[in-house]
């Protein structure tokens, strides 16, 4: 996959400073596997550009979506923490919140 080892040792990533203990990993992607850069690669080969495209800008749209939910109809309950590609990260203010309930409560909408 590279052209050399130089290249190859550029993706390398090391962490010392957390509870779990040394954590290095060789691949591009960090810990996980190859299976969403081999799945964008087919949905792109099957779909073509086109329609990738659009489905990215459903998903960039829905993640969008749900972080200003949280931001406007929730912030008395909920803090956004971060928000990166089609991950929004975000806490309870509540510290009884039952996490499973609000699962559940997602899962549904």
């Amino acid at each position: 996959m590279f052209q050399n080892n130089d290249l190859r040792h550029a993706v390398y990533f090391g962490l010392s400073d957390w509870p779990g203990g040394l954590y290095i990993t060789p691949t591009m992607s960090g810990s996980r596997t190859a299976g969403p850069i081999a799945g964008a690669w087919i949905s792109i080969m099957y779909n073509g550009k086109e329609k990738f495209i659009k489905n990215a800008q459903k998903i960039q749209n829905a993640v969008d979506a749900l972080r200003i939910g949280i931001e406007t109809k929730f912030k008395d309950a909920f803090e956004i923490m971060g928000s990166q590609v089609s991950v929004v990260c975000f806490k309870s203010k509540n510290p009884n919140l039952d996490i499973y309930e609000l699962n559940d409560y997602l899962h549904k909408k």
